[in-house]
């Protein structure tokens, strides 16, 4: 009996001591964001501007920056450089158009753990396509009004971090996402309670529905909402709702996310899978479905949704990373990346999770042929849509298993191009087809006068290889200008902090009180 009280002591000591050091963690305060450079005056001198346009090369060019906007563009020996303007010579290197990842998940955290990081790899704007919290309070996840306030911090130079171009509703998954914004009890019917959704979407100032409908009621919603949607500014972007027909959905859908979607919808009986007669419960392992799939793929119906989506606007951004990374999830020289040191460890430790679960789900050597073949199907896609004249947009759905903040957009580039596009186009998806999707091609996207001063310096001509986008000499956001020796500080304070015990209590704290309360 003493032995058995002495051991409960034991562990109440060790509890204690564990809950100690775990709220003074908590209560530890972090490190200083990193200071943003002044906005000056400036600048850059003979420089080879890339026409992301037509993929031509302007050489031995002079930019001048003022407030942020480029207001000239000549021949370097003929700029007049007025008293107190900064010059910097680029030595001959290469200026190409901020980047924009157009698939992006944030958290409470994200100004400290993937901001830095987003801006050191040179994207100076994303699409925040969800993960929102209903409730402003929430402690880990966001919620819209907490972006707005982010982005008037990053334009006025508080701490680094891209421009949120467009930010989701909360995310549509299925009927019972509807009550999370119920506020009026009595509405009880669907339609009553997506009409409820669309007036709190549009009163927190969402800028577009991200739908992912999946379930019972998926077509439902989908009828109430592309009726009523349009009546409050907030066009539909996102998957293809699981009861809906592709052929149907993609004339609704200004954005089309995931290029399984176009796999999917290109089944040589689509019907199939929306009605639920083919689905994953229909074979033994998943390997075997996505075999199948792959297998059956149409090229004719593909050609029709291209049509579609080219005749009704419908943007597509096909996220091959996210993909990629299933293919090659046993690969462990694949998944041994230095960049895990800039990924705290509860999402390390969720990554892990995560690609356990997708091996334990089929381990057979067909299962890994299948899921690279799902993946080579998707680039296969993406070039066919690219030749269709689609708009494509590169995404990384940053946050996802696998996927870094900023670096991933360099990965996509590369799949793009893998998938034929030409360096140039696949330039474009980054920068001028993101602005044209956003209605913003007059203020962004290319190097013009009047335009925003979002630009990267990159050491070599990436129209002669991608992987150039990857050797960053400076990156300059809003007339704010990074160099090399400022990237890599951005780099070591997201590093210092991924590793921070301090950072990662409070990640877990606020994580349990989001679940729980």
């Amino acid at each position: 009996m003493n032995i058995f009280k002495k051991s409960l002591q034991v562990i109440a000591i060790l509890l204690g001591i564990f809950l100690l050091i775990f709220f003074t963690a908590i209560l530890w305060p972090l490190e200083e964001l990193p200071v943003v450079p002044s906005q000056k005056d400036s600048v850059i001198q003979n420089v080879s501007i890339i026409d992301v346009e037509n993929g031509s090369v302007h050489r031995n060019q002079s930019v001048l920056i003022r407030d942020g906007i480029i207001r000239q563009i000549t021949a370097s020996d003929s700029m007049n450089i007025s008293d107190g303007t900064v010059v910097i010579d680029a030595g001959n290197k290469y200026l190409v158009p901020g980047f924009w990842d157009m698939h992006v998940h944030t958290i409470k955290m994200s100004p400290r753990l993937h901001y830095p990081l987003m801006v050191a790899y040179g994207i100076t704007g994303i699409r925040d396509m969800g993960l929102s919290s209903a409730d402003s309070s929430d402690s880990f996840f966001t919620h819209m009004s907490d972006k707005r306030i982010r982005n008037l911090d990053v334009l006025a130079g508080k701490y680094p971090g891209p421009q949120i171009l467009a930010i989701a509703s909360h995310v549509l998954e299925n009927a019972g996402n509807l009550d999370a914004y119920n506020s009026v009890p009595e509405k009880t019917t669907l339609e009553e309670k997506v009409q409820v959704f669309l007036e709190e979407s549009s009163k927190q100032d969402s800028d577009f529905i991200k739908l992912q409908l999946k379930g019972p009621g998926s077509r439902e919603i989908f009828k109430y909402l592309k009726k009523h949607a349009p009546n409050y500014n907030l066009p539909l972007w996102g998957h293809i709702p699981e009861e809906v027909p592709a052929s149907e959905a993609l004339v609704h859908l200004n954005s089309l996310e995931h290029a399984r979607a176009l796999i999917y919808g290109s089944y040589k009986s689509s019907n199939e899978i929306v009605s639920g007669k083919l689905s994953h419960d229909d074979f033994d392992t998943p390997g075997l479905f996505l075999s199948e799939i792959v297998s059956g793929y149409d090229s004719t119906k593909a050609a029709e949704l291209f049509r579609i989506m080219k005749q009704y606007g419908t943007a597509y951004c096909p996220t091959h990373v996210t993909r990629r990374w299933e293919a090659f999830l046993d690969d462990p020289e694949y998944l041994d990346y230095k960049r895990v040191d800039y990924v705290p460890w509860l999402q390390k430790t969720m990554w892990g999770i995560d690609r356990s679960m997708m091996l334990e789900l089929d381990t057979t050597s067909t299962a890994r042929e299948a899921f690279m073949d799902f993946y080579l199907k998707g680039l296969e896609i993406t070039g066919k849509a690219n030749d269709e004249g689609v708009l494509i947009m590169a995404g990384t759905d940053a946050l996802d298993s696998y996927v870094f903040y900023g670096s991933s957009m360099h990965d996509e580039l590369e799949e793009m191009v893998k998938a034929g596009l030409t360096t140039s186009e696949a330039l474009k998806t980054a920068t001028l087809n993101p602005a044209i999707h956003l209605g913003l091609e007059k203020e962004y996207g290319s190097i013009e006068v009047g335009k925003k001063a979002d630009l990267i310096i990159l050491d070599k001509n990436p129209l002669d290889d991608i992987k150039s986008i990857r050797e960053i000499s400076a990156v300059i956001q809003n007339g704010r200008f990074y160099n090399s020796k400022k990237i890599q500080e951005l780099k070591d304070f997201t590093k210092r902090q991924a590793a921070s015990f301090s950072l990662t209590c409070k990640m877990i704290w606020h994580l349990l009180i989001s679940i729980i309360f």
